[in-house]
């Protein structure tokens, strides 16, 4: 059992707008072991574990007492009541909360071990299930967002007064679903067969194979929202029913392969008495990432927000902004079987709510792919001596099948013109159209298995361990590309803030700036650690207590620097029907080859001087899908050391006391972020942060608190 509590967002005006996070987690697990007879053993494990992540006021109902909505103010601080400089505090519980999850997960495992001759055999099966209550659809449903720019405007009570300079600004946004909470399950269940053959005294050959099944995922409230058919539809235009392209109440997202069969190969072969030779290949399949789930949950009209321009600023009554916002949701869900992108707008604007096409989170075909790696590997490792051995690793990858997502299925230049009711053109950007291929929906966000990677790395190692000294160092030489880094899930899972969620062009194929470095293609990574253990004692008692007993240690990480991407995001902003969604990137169209990029080799001139020069890029005018692929710079290097220093000052029997201290990042070195990349930001080229270490003697969230040494005075009582 473990029960732990997470102060996620504190407010300094009203602690009823606290957001907190309650997490309990209960797990038990049953093992049990037989033998059948010597050479024939059955092993059983049967594991089932509980926790919540709920994210959210400790009291929704006392929070929305004090205030129903989160009231975010663009207003000056200066009084002028201007958005020129922020000042006033936002009030009320965010609005992206409450959030989270329950989850329930129970698994069997089945493992038959026989020892035959000159094998040994492994045969197995496992089973897994986990049970998932989302109460992610919750975000902007109990705490709206109302957003004003002008004192005036809140004195008066109104998102649109008549004197108001800020009415098409200040809005009020809420969120409606059918149910807050979504009932989603998923299993796998796989077998195994392994046979460990020892050809010879100096030969093992290990062949095997595996087969999985991954269900497709179950919402058992038939909760997904999906796009009928292939996209677009036949018959797609601005008077098709919006029933007969949607169907809204679907138990699952996509189908998925009836196996997944993974054969693998190993050796092990003895050169010599120092000398060992192995490696091996295989093929591994991996889970498609939950994750994404959440989007066909809110697809539409599941998930329809209604976002208002006009209305008193009231949490009731007629003419208030909630009942308005309510009668616009009314609108589209009773409209919804005949309803059509111009009926729908013709109810809306009547209501003085601005109407869009929706966007749809999630597109997917009828068979969704798990992805598929081929690895394989090979290895030398010779001992020197009794104390010291040196090894030399080969590692490579294939994935295929891997998921990316597509913001070019219903790709389009174009913007909804509500006093028309037709989409005019907003620009050019490659050959697409002003019209989407599917009019009635803006954004669709499609995803699909057309991603692929590969990795190869080489790594050295050396160790030593004797006379109380304990070693470690490794280099690490690799390089890896990929289409889309992070398992596809863009921003849900970043390995970085630069990550490039989605494809950039509409074709994958030649030509394509997907394909590039992964967002964690680290070239040189360069390891070590120390760990010594004073080993010696002295017969007089005295000095023994200050000469025994010392423990030193050290740990030191370089690497070179992470990937990044210069893109042109603040243009492709101003395509609603590729940018709504979120994550969508424009790579830039270049001038000229020779691009300049020093923050790597200089960060420290980067912070007051750009290490980019804008004028090499097109910026503004830009009206292709650029040149310049994902991940095409590198930024600055990481470097760290740490150091501890230990001594043991009483030991008696049953009970010992030890002193020590801690060094984290004992040289106090600034390790530099990447620039910002943007283009078109004030700060473009420029290293406006720096990176801290995963983790501190504080915990994970302490971020660039940590960045700078910090020295840690422990002592320890055991007994």
């Amino acid at each position: 059992m473990d029960r732990g509590s997470q102060p996620t967002n504190t407010n300094f005006v009203d602690p009823a707008f606290n957001v907190v996070s309650i997490q309990p987690e209960y797990e038990g697990q049953f093992n049990d072991s037989y033998s059948i007879t010597p050479n024939l053993i059955n092993s059983a494990v049967v594991a089932a574990n509980w926790y919540t992540a709920y994210f959210g006021p400790a009291s929704i109902p006392a929070s929305q007492a004090v205030l129903p909505f989160f009231a975010l103010f663009g207003i000056g601080a200066d009084g002028s009541g201007t958005p020129e400089q922020g000042g006033f505090s936002n009030l009320g519980v965010p609005f992206f909360f409450p959030q989270g999850r329950n989850v329930t997960q129970y698994q069997l495992e089945e493992d038959l071990s026989w020892t035959h001759g000159r094998s040994s055999f492994k045969f197995g099966a496992n089973f897994r299930r986990d049970d998932v209550e989302n109460f992610d659809a919750q975000v902007e449903t109990d705490f709206p967002l109302l957003e004003v720019f002008s004192v005036g405007d809140i004195a008066q009570g109104s998102l649109c007064a008549g004197s108001s300079s800020y009415c098409d600004s200040n809005l009020f946004q809420q969120a409606f679903v059918p149910d807050l909470t979504a009932h989603l399950a998923l299993y796998n269940i796989g077998m195994y067969a392994q046979d460990e053959w020892q050809v010879m005294p100096r030969l093992k050959l290990t062949l095997g194979g595996r087969v999985d099944r991954t269900g497709p995922p179950l919402c058992r409230g038939n909760c997904f929202s999906l796009y009928q058919g292939g996209f677009p539809n036949s018959s797609a235009s601005l008077t098709e029913p919006y029933a007969s392209e949607v169907n809204r109440s679907n138990a699952h997202p996509f189908g998925v392969d009836a196996i997944e069969f993974q054969p693998r190969i190993g050796f092990n072969y003895q050169l010599d008495g120092s000398t060992v030779v192995r490696g091996g290949a295989g093929l591994f399949a991996d889970l498609y990432p939950a994750v994404f789930l959440d989007a066909p949950v809110q697809n539409f009209p599941n998930a329809n927000t209604e976002t208002l321009l006009a209305g008193n600023i009231a949490s009731s009554g007629s003419g208030s902004m909630y009942a308005n916002a309510a009668g616009g949701n009314s609108a589209v869900n009773s409209g919804f079987s005949t309803g059509t992108v111009t009926s729908l707008n013709n109810s809306l604007t009547a209501l003085g709510i601005p109407f869009s096409p929706p966007s749809l989170l999630a597109y997917f075909g009828r068979t969704f792919h798990q992805a598929q790696y081929l690895e394989y590997s090979m290895q030398v490792q010779r001992q020197l001596g009794r104390s010291d051995g040196l090894s030399l690793t080969y590692a490579g990858n294939y994935g295929y099948n891997e998921l990316i997502q597509s913001p070019f299925l219903n790709g389009a230049t174009g913007g909804f013109n509500n006093a028309t009711g037709t989409w005019t053109s907003l620009g050019t950007l490659g050959n697409l159209s002003a019209t989407p291929p599917d009019p009635s929906f803006g954004e669709v966000n499609a995803y699909l298995n057309e991603a692929h990677s590969n990795y190869s790395g080489a790594m050295l190692t050396y160790t030593h361990q004797g006379h109380g000294l304990i070693s470690h160092l490794s280099y690490t030489y690799s390089h890896a590309l990929d289409m889309a880094s992070n398992g596809g899930v863009g921003t849900a899972e970043p390995y970085n803030s630069g990550t490039i969620a989605k494809q950039v062009t509409p074709s994958l194929g030649p030509g394509n700036l997907n394909y590039s470095n992964a967002d964690y293609d680290i070239r040189n990574n360069l390891v070590g650690d120390v760990v010594y253990e004073e080993p010696f004692k002295v017969q007089n008692r005295i000095a023994n207590l200050f000469a025994s007993g010392w423990t030193i240690g050290g740990k030191t990480y370089y690497r070179s620097g992470e990937p990044f991407s210069v893109v042109n995001s603040n243009l492709i902003a101003g395509f609603p029907a590729l940018a709504t969604i979120g994550g969508t990137s424009l790579m830039p169209q270049t001038i000229g080859s020779n691009l300049t990029n020093t923050c790597g080799s200089n960060p420290h001139a980067a912070v007051t001087s750009a290490c980019l020069d804008s004028i090499q890029y097109v910026g503004s005018t830009q009206t292709t899908f650029g040149n310049l692929r994902r991940n095409a710079f590198y930024g600055p290097h990481y470097a760290n050391t740490d150091a501890t220093l230990s001594k043991q000052i009483v030991k008696a029997e049953g009970v010992a006391l030890t002193l020590g201290a801690q060094a984290y990042n004992i040289f106090n070195h600034p390790n530099f972020s990447n620039p910002n990349s943007t283009l078109g930001d004030g700060s473009f080229g420029s290293v406006t942060s720096i990176q801290a270490p995963p983790t501190s003697p504080y915990g994970s969230f302490q971020g660039a608190a940590v960045t700078q040494r910090v020295l840690v005075v422990t002592g320890k009582i055991t007994f």
